[in-house]
């Protein structure tokens, strides 16, 4: 009787505290959280099961195939529009066609816009990236910090770790310090000519 109690006790155990486990921040990507389509929005996101217009693309492909005829939605919103910056901005487009014999195809576009970013303190490591000039294998790894503090953030980080993989640029801070780990103030990969214009960041 013994082992069956403390054996229900471990199950249950498990039961309260594996899901924290498993728990994951989405504050680092905020923006994921942007749900496309208003209409599903006001349905409090529960539109995997409906799935009956353009933006079946996104919630749910498998909802085109009872759809027939053309349809193009459209989206645009003012991220954060409370601080009005006019260069943060989110939209989404949808667009599903019915074809004669193949069924329905449907394709959508999201494009956010994080606009122009300044970041700065004395506590700040980035690391990045760039090609050699001289070589059209080799790159260069810069490693730097605004301050002691930066210097000592930027020296902590595992650049030559297997299975460690960084982006293009990466700056660090060491606001989450007391958690445990920095916090990505910004990373990204420049663009195909290694310009930060034509790059990606967030």
């Amino acid at each position: 009787m013994k082992k069956l109690s403390a054996f229900a006790s471990a199950i249950l155990s498990l039961l309260i505290l594996v899901p924290n486990v498993f728990a994951v921040s989405e504050a680092a990507v905020l923006f994921l959280l942007i749900t496309p389509n208003s209409r599903a929005g006001g349905m409090g996101e529960a539109f995997v099961a409906l799935a009956d217009d353009a933006s079946a693309v996104y919630w749910n492909p498998a909802g085109l195939a009872f759809q027939e005829g053309k349809q193009f939605t459209g989206m645009y919103a003012k991220w954060l529009p409370q601080f009005n910056l006019d260069d943060l901005y989110y939209v989404f487009s949808g667009y599903r066609q019915s074809v004669e014999g193949l069924g329905t195809v449907g394709a959508n576009i999201t494009f956010i816009n994080l606009g122009e970013q300044t970041i700065t303190g004395d506590d700040l490591a980035v690391l990045f990236v760039q090609p050699r000039r001289d070589s059209d294998t080799a790159a260069v790894i810069v490693i730097a910090g605004t301050g002691p503090t930066g210097m000592r953030l930027a020296c902590k980080q595992s650049l030559f770790v297997p299975f460690i993989r960084y982006p293009d640029c990466v700056v660090l801070s060491t606001r989450g310090l007391e958690a445990g780990s920095a916090t990505v103030e910004l990373a990204g990969y420049f663009g195909l000519d290694w310009s930060v214009e034509n790059g990606e960041f967030l």
